[in-house]
């Protein structure tokens, strides 16, 4: 396990370690399990008990449920700094109504579930981290279920590179998408066949929003993505004032 200030100067800043004293962050690492696991590893199957909070701190997880078909479908993508399992410890269920894997290898904390709960009951940091983090996959979910229920295949697609593109966005000229997963998961995720994801990147090249290169996208200009906006999105510009977007400028975002 690293030391303690330099996890905190990692991760202090995510949704669930947010604004938390060191020496809960102390007490937190002390009885979690810091595990790795390869490409395509099952770290919880549907129905399994969950007695773990998962907090990823390198590669990528994703949770999912199976459907009738025997398929798995994408419900999350996590990447470092996100956290999973948490919605189902508030649940009187008796087994986990997600499974978890690994997509490429990755290292995460298992955090107990006895502390994940003693800490919301006496942490009123912690607690409201809890809930934020909910309510935050809450928006997500929804988001999600908004756009594969609305959207068509091409605006789907652009809705998420510029949601990828606000989420790892540091500066407002930047026009390199960086992609963490790869197109197979997103064709998943955004409920498309790979070949349909493909198609539409490059309709989406056409008409000009990116351009391609190789395996690289970038954006044609740094707004090019904004006409995929909606007040969903919007809430996570850092550029807002100068996005050409009317409908986002007139957005008040608490």
């Amino acid at each position: 396990m690293v030391g303690i200030d330099r996890f905190i100067s990692s991760y202090g800043a995510s949704g669930l370690f947010y604004n938390l004293d060191k020496q809960t962050v102390a007490d937190i690492l002390a009885v979690s399990q810091e595990c790795t696991a390869t490409e395509n590893e099952y770290l919880l199957y549907e129905g399994d008990q969950i007695e773990y909070l998962f907090f990823v701190l390198q590669g990528e997880l994703i949770t999912f449920r199976t459907n009738t078909q025997g398929d798995e479908v994408s419900v999350r993508l996590l990447e470092s700094g996100d956290v999973c399992g948490d919605s189902i410890f508030f649940m009187d269920k008796v087994g986990s109504s997600i499974g978890i894997k690994a997509l490429v290898g990755a290292k995460f904390l298992k955090i107990p579930r006895k502390i994940v709960l003693k800490l919301v009951s006496e942490n009123i940091q912690f607690s409201n981290n809890i809930v934020n983090v909910l309510a935050n996959f809450y928006q997500m979910a929804l988001m999600q279920i908004h756009n594969l229920a609305v959207k068509k295949t091409k605006d789907r697609l652009g809705h998420f590179l510029l949601f990828q593109h606000l989420k790892k966005r540091h500066s407002s000229r930047d026009v390199e998408l960086y992609l963490t997963f790869k197109k197979n998961v997103i064709a998943n995720f955004l409920g498309m066949t790979p070949e349909t994801l493909s198609r539409q990147l490059h309709a989406l090249e056409m008409d000009k929003y990116i351009t391609i290169d190789k395996e690289e996208i970038y954006l044609s200009s740094p707004h090019s993505l904004c006409h995929f906006c909606d007040e969903d999105t919007a809430v996570f510009c850092k550029d807002l004032t100068g996005c050409p977007n009317k409908r986002s400028k007139n957005l008040e975002l608490s």
